[in-house]
Order: structure tokens, then sequence, then C-alpha cells
């Protein structure tokens, strides 16, 4: 490495700062939120030793999120919010710096930015100075909530710093597979592969007892390394450093012996002439949409299968309906029971993430545009309408699917282990397929920026869905009342809402609302300019 390598580091890193100003305050300060939320949730609970002590009595619990390090209120927001925020912190590292290293190459932006006074590591420098900074200011902020809220000053830092490093580390794995592939789309899709590996192996870890050595190899288990407000081991942040530094430093190499816009593994070529079922406007946004759509089929069917599996193992007894009752202060657990309870939260926790993959199939669009991609096909006989309406046809149809496959699963495997196929299912199924129009409504409102506000269309779309998560932990941590957790569509499809007696008519009323918000996006698509970015 020469000094020239690095020059405009500084120019670059004010330019991708300016650029991030809205969606970096978001992921910045969403670990504080969800910690804070989940610190009033535990004292919420008039006796925080006997729901601990009933916690840690179910084998169930204890095998998904680990035993306790500390029976405090601390000790109950490691143990409950970790998983969830380094979930956010890791995704929105790793996105952070693809999006400034290899979509940069992708799009030709790089090349224009070498042609001045810029050096070789310039481009990955910054965006990794970015997002390890953002990363230790929101393990900042975190540490600091929770030293408002009265928690220990040592144990809040090293929690917030354990996720700090997590983050950091899932960063440098966005810069290893920024220089593994040719096309951002496929260096996402191996780096949410490595997150996915950290998932299993978190699941490994706490089954095992939560202290096995395959906590060090998963970020989401860091914690149980440090043991914030217990053993507060500070020497393993050596080694977090140590290991974060593997792959940052191996995408610095790589990208000495790839040329600019090139990837270590190359892309196969496609065939000569397209398939003829690839005639169709509505077969090529399926053949764009089919990989993704895929890959989240098989995550869902997995998740469904194995929360079917583990549901039976839920107890019966009132400690654990105080724990699940408890959520928003009210008393539904009578009608519902605990393992309907238990399946209500996760089908309902999966809804959530499936809003996401509509999200991000509505966005194709932008991508499509940007690219001009769009103006290729808009130049041949097919409206705007049409190739619009294709990818979100496409997208309404796949949501459907990965909630019908999601109930089909989890049914199928709760109804076995309980010997109750026909009751079961069919409650299953409707749990899931409640949940069609929520889903829908997020893919509407992606429509609706898209159509009107595409160059900040994504920024919109992950904004209000964060802000309908965070409704939704507030309102767990009674926060917020029922009547504000209303405004979300969240509200009507709510795993607190027994399926046997879930109103109809605000399902209809979401489902006539997406149908608004679809027309009028395509309306405004028909009548803006395309390709303006």
């Amino acid at each position: 490495m020469k000094q020239n390598d690095f020059a405009g580091t500084g120019i670059l890193l004010r330019f991708i700062l300016r650029r991030d100003r809205f969606l970096l305050p978001i992921w910045i300060l969403l670990p504080l939120l969800l910690s804070v939320a989940t610190a009033g949730s535990a004292m919420a609970y008039q006796n925080i030793q006997e729901f601990i002590t009933e916690l840690t009595a179910n084998p169930m619990i204890t095998s998904i999120l680990g035993p306790f390090m500390s029976q405090t209120v601390a000790g109950v927001v490691v143990w409950r919010a970790t998983g969830q925020t380094v979930l956010i912190v890791g995704i929105a590292s790793l996105l952070t710096v693809i999006r400034h290293t290899r979509t940069e190459e992708e799009t030709g932006r790089s090349e224009l930015i070498r042609a001045y006074v810029t050096g070789r590591f310039s481009a990955l420098t910054a965006a990794m100075i970015l997002t390890c900074s953002a990363n230790l200011f929101a393990g900042l902020l975190l540490a600091l909530g929770l030293i408002g809220m009265g928690q220990p000053i040592p144990g809040a830092f090293i929690f917030g710093f354990t996720i700090a490093f997590a983050g950091i580390f899932f960063a440098g794995i966005g810069a290893l597979c920024a220089q593994l592939r040719v096309n951002a789309g496929s260096a996402k899709g191996m780096a949410f592969t490595v997150v996915g590996a950290g998932i299993m192996l978190l699941i490994i870890n706490n089954g095992g007892g939560g202290y096995t050595g395959w906590a060090w190899f998963a970020p989401m288990a860091w914690h149980r390394l440090t043991q914030p407000f217990a053993g507060n081991n500070v020497w393993v942040f050596i080694y977090f450093l140590a290991l974060s530094a593997i792959p940052a430093l191996l995408a610095y190499y790589l990208s000495t012996r790839r040329d600019l816009g090139a990837g270590i593994f190359s892309e196969r070529s496609g065939p000569e002439k397209a398939a003829p079922e690839l005639k169709s406007c509505f077969a090529l946004a399926w053949r764009l949409h089919k990989g993704a759509a895929i890959g989240w089929l098989a995550g869902i069917v997995a998740f469904g299968a194995a929360i079917g599996g583990i549901v039976q193992s839920v107890s019966d007894t009132e400690g654990i309906s105080d724990l699940l009752g408890n959520l928003g202060g009210l008393n539904w657990m009578a009608e519902v029971g605990n393992r309907d309870a238990f399946m209500g939260i996760m089908i309902y926790i999966l809804s959530l993430a499936i809003s996401l993959y509509a999200i991000t199939a509505i966005l194709r669009l932008q991508k499509e545009e940007t690219d001009n991609r769009a103006e290729v096909l808009l130049a041949q006989p097919i409206s705007r309408i049409r190739w619009m309406g294709s990818h979100i046809l496409v997208t309404m149809l796949t949501t459907c699917g990965l909630l019908f496959a999601l109930g089909l699963s989890a049914g199928t495997v709760y109804g076995l282990t309980v010997n109750d196929l026909g009751g079961t299912l069919p409650r299953v199924l409707g749990m899931c397929l409640s949940k069609i129009p929520v889903v829908w409504i997020m893919a509407g409102l992606a429509t609706l920026f898209f159509s009107f506000l595409p160059r900040i269309s994504a920024y919109l779309c992950w904004g209000i869905w964060a802000l309908f998560a965070i409704i939704e932990f507030a309102w767990e941590g009674q926060i917020v009342s029922w009547s504000i957790m209303q405004l979300t569509p969240l509200a009507y499809a709510h795993y607190t809402i027994p399926i046997a007696s879930l109103p109809v008519m605000p399902l209809i009323l979401l489902s006539i609302l997406t149908v608004l918000f679809v027309g009028v996006g395509l309306w405004r698509t028909s009548c803006r300019s395309i390709g303006v970015k």
C-alpha cells in the first residue's frame, strides 16, 4: 500500500456522508430505541426476579434465547434485545459498504471518480470509516441510553460496544463480498448468507447452553463472551477487533487483484436468445424476482417447520402466560392459550420480515429505472402501466405464496406433533393469511413512494417500516397506548387478537386502500418522466 492509494479519502467520506444523511441516523438510533423499549417493558414487571425465574424454568425459551447472565432489568435487555440489535446494525453495515463500493462500480460512478485525484483504496476506506464510525456511535448512544435509565455504567458501555463491534464485523463482510461478486445484488446475497449462518450458530449455541465454542464465531452471540452487567470481560474486544479485521484486510488485498468493475468471481454468460416464455412483460418480471422469491420461500418454510416443531414444548404454566400476556398490558392469553400465543407471535414477526421482501421487490422498479433497463422495455410496444403493474402483481402473488407456505409448514408440523392436524392446520393457516393485507399495504406504500418521490423512495420505505416497528416495541413496553398502535396497519392483524374473533372489515379496508395506493401510483408513473435520477 502507498500513500497515494488513499488520496481523496476525506473528500469521498464527506460525499457519502451527505448521501446517507437521512438513512444513517435511522439505523444509528434503532439499537437505542429497541434497547430502551425492552428496558421499559422489563421495568413494567412488579417482580423482576419472579419473571426471570419463570423464564429460566422453561426449556423452550432458554434454548432459543439462551440463559440469563444477570438477574436484573439490564440482564433482560441483553438477553432479549441483543439478537435483534445485532441483526439491525449488521444488515445496515453490510448494505452501506456494498452500496458505496460495488454499487458505485456497477453503475460506472467509481470510474468517473477515479478519473480525478483519488486512490485505489479511497472509496473502500471512506465506506469503512463511515460504517465503523456509525457503529461505534450507535453503541455509544445505546450505552448512554441505558445509563440514563439507571443501569450500571461499565456494563452499559460493554454492551453498547459489543453491538458496535458486531456491526463492524459485518461491515468487513460487506467489503469482502463486494470484491468477490460483479454486481451488488450477488454481493448482498452472499453477505446475507453469512448473516443467516450467524443466526444458525446463535441458535446452536443457545441450544447448547449459551456458552459453547460456537459463540466465538457468531456475532449475535458475542454478548456471551463479554457478559455485560455480569462478568464485564473487556479483553474479548481484542478478539473482536482481530476477527473483524480479517475480512476487511482481505477485501483490501482482493481489490488489488481485480480490475475496476470486475469481481474475483465472474458472472457466467447467459443464453444468446431469451427463452420463449420470456416474451410477456409478466414473465420477465417473474424472471427478475424469481431468485429472491425462491430464497425467501426456502427460508420461510424452514423457519415455519422449526416453529411448528418447538411450539409443543411451550409450557402451559401461569408464569409463561404472565410473560406473554404482559405485552402491551392486555389480558389476551386466556382466550388464545400459551402455544397458540407463541405461534401467533412468531408468525407476526415473520410477516414483518415478509413485508421487507415486499418493499425490496417494489423498489426493484427504481433500480430498473435508474439503470435504464426500463427505458429499453418502454421503447417497445409496452405501456408504463403494464411494465410497472407486472412487477406489482408478481410482488403481491409471491407475498401471498410466502405467507401460505409459512402457514402450511408451521401448521402441518405443529398439527402432527400434537396429533390434531385437522384442527391445527386451518387455524395456523388463518393466522398467516390474515397478514396478507398488512403486507400488501406496505407494498402499496412502496408503490406510492416510488411513483411520486423515486429518488428518496428507499429512505421513505425503510423509514415507514422502522416507524411501525418502533411503535410496536413502544406498545409492548406500554410506552404508547393501543390507540397509537392502531395508527399502524400491524394492529389489524395483531397476534393479541384470536384468529376466531379477528374482525374482517379492517382487513378488507386495508386491501381496498392498497388497491387505491397502487392505482394512484400507476397513474403517477404514467405521467412523470422515466429515467430522471
